[in-house]
């Protein structure tokens, strides 16, 4: 390029000199013959700089054109680079974030389950909190309940053993009065007699000195004494036997009417201790209770129970707010023979949860169950169709008497290997005991769904035994009928119903 710039200079600086020099042709032409070689020589010269100026200019081009080349071939590469690093880094830089939004989630996860807990623990501490302050609060209000109950029933008491006792004194009083003025009537009667007697006498000894001789006055006082001691012994014995009657007739209403007072006293006594069924089913389990409840149904007597050590019997028991099992509880059987459904009972025992089922046992004293005379009460059957699946709310309803409709009745598995080669021929559907090891007279378990979900019930044979109505139906169930039943739901590691009503549909 340097070299190309002073030839175009010599050029342009010979050029200048041919043209500007002269100021006329003359000496111009003068000038040309004069420097003709010169300028040939400078002519030759400007050809040869222009040639290697145009060769420096395509070596310069080339030499551009391969920078170009070059620089754009490090661009891409430089571009490309970047470009993998780029994209490496972005991968890292993504797999950095999906770490770190990993480890945040895991952390909130951590935080959130923590935070749960803590939260459950503290609704638990609340809640064991309320519930105890709530217990203080209704065993505070229940002592004084009970205490002025207490207090009532003890100035009921003393009234009535008051009165009683005044009664009684003026029974007395009036019964020993009477038996003054009685004794005294007799005496006066028998003086009145004895003195009558003693005038016969006297006129008869009289009339008998008069008319006869000493013989016959003798005899005459002898009749008169014998008359006079018969008269004073039947007047004394009238008497004795008046007051007598009398006293006993005043002593037995005397014991009548304590009888009466103590009666009073004693169902005042059993009053105080009978339990609401809210009451009953906030005991805790081995608690004393004491409830009233009406007969729905009776298992058979047990009679002289070696469990027990007495007669018992078990039995469904409700009243409009709840249910009660009652298991083994004694029951003589004079008693048993008059627990007809919706007789009214009191009955003493214990509470009792047995492999769920909420009931209750005989207490220590073997508290025999009472019969309450006059009101009576039979439960309509709860239909639980929708309830079934839902655990809670079907233990809610335990040991009520309640229904279960349209359900379709399964095979039941299990049992020896004839009966389960019967069933599967014959869709039998229902087993002798739990397993099928039972025979005729034992417990018929069979198997019923609904909505697709299986569930299993039972007749208890000391229930309803061979002869009744519901276990000769069951026997005579087949795969996929459809039944609607009724009975008592009585719970063993769940629900288990014991039937006693079924109805093919």
């Amino acid at each position: 390029m340097k070299r190309f710039r002073v030839a175009a200079a010599a050029v342009l600086v010979t050029a200048l000199a041919l043209t500007g020099c002269s100021s006329n042709k003359k000496e111009t032409e003068a000038v040309k013959e004069t420097q003709a070689p010169a300028v040939e020589a400078a002519s030759e010269a400007a050809s040869e700089a222009v040639s290697e100026a145009a060769a420096a200019a395509e070596a310069v081009q080339t030499e551009a054109a391969a920078a170009v080349e070059a620089a754009q071939t490090e661009a891409a590469e430089a571009v490309e680079a970047v470009e993998t690093e780029a994209a490496v880094e972005a991968v890292e830089t993504e797999a950095a974030v999906e770490a770190v939004e990993t480890e945040a989630e895991e952390t909130i996860e951590e935080v959130m389950t923590e935070a749960e807990a803590a939260i459950e623990e503290a609704l638990t501490e609340a809640e064991a909190i309320l519930a105890e302050t709530e217990a203080e609060k209704a065993l505070e209000e229940f002592l004084t309940e009970a205490e002025a109950v207490a207090e009532a029933i003890e100035t009921e008491a003393e009234a009535v053993a008051e009165t009683a006792e005044t009664e009684a004194e003026a029974v007395v009083e009036a019964v020993e009065t009477e038996a003054e003025i009685v004794v005294e009537v007799a005496e006066t009667e028998a003086e009145e007699a004895v003195e009558a007697a003693e005038t016969e006498a006297e006129e008869a000894v009289e009339a008998a000195e008069t008319e006869a001789e000493e013989v016959v006055v003798e005899v005459a006082e002898t009749e008169a004494e014998a008359v006079v001691e018969v008269a004073e012994t039947e007047a004394e014995e009238v008497v004795v036997e008046v007051a007598e009657t009398e006293a006993e007739a005043v002593v037995e209403v005397a014991e009548t009417e304590a009888e009466a007072a103590a009666s009073v006293e004693t169902e005042a006594e059993a009053a105080e201790d009978v339990m609401s069924y809210d009451e009953y089913m906030a005991a805790q389990d081995d608690d004393p209770v004491v409830i009233e409840a009406y007969v729905q149904a009776k298992q058979a007597l047990y009679e002289d129970n070696p469990d027990v050590g007495c007669d018992t019997a078990t039995i469904y028991a409700q009243d409009e707010d709840g249910a009660y099992f009652l298991y083994s509880v004694p029951v003589s059987p004079e008693v048993y023979e008059k627990l007809e459904e919706g007789t009214k009972i009191r009955v003493r025992g214990y509470k009792s949860t047995w492999a769920g089922e909420v009931e209750i046992v005989a207490n220590d004293d073997l508290a025999e169950v009472e019969i309450i005379d006059g009101e009576s009460y039979v439960a309509e059957p709860t239909d639980v169709t929708d309830l079934l699946g839902d655990e809670d709310a079907m233990s809610a309803v335990m040991n009520q008497k309640v229904a279960f409709k349209d359900m379709t009745v399964e095979f039941i598995e299990g049992g020896n290997e004839t009966e389960a080669e019967v069933g599967s021929a014959a869709g039998v559907a229902y087993l002798y005991s739990w397993d099928g090891s039972g025979s005729e007279g034992d417990d018929l378990y069979f198997n019923a769904s609904k909505d697709g979900k299986l569930y299993t019930f039972v007749v208890e044979s000391y229930l309803c035994g061979p002869d009744s109505d519901v276990y000769k139906a069951v026997k005579e169930l087949k795969e996929g009928d459809t039944i609607d039943m009724e009975g008592f739901l009585y719970w063993y590691e769940g629900m288990q119903p014991h039937i006693t009503s079924v109805t093919v549909k």
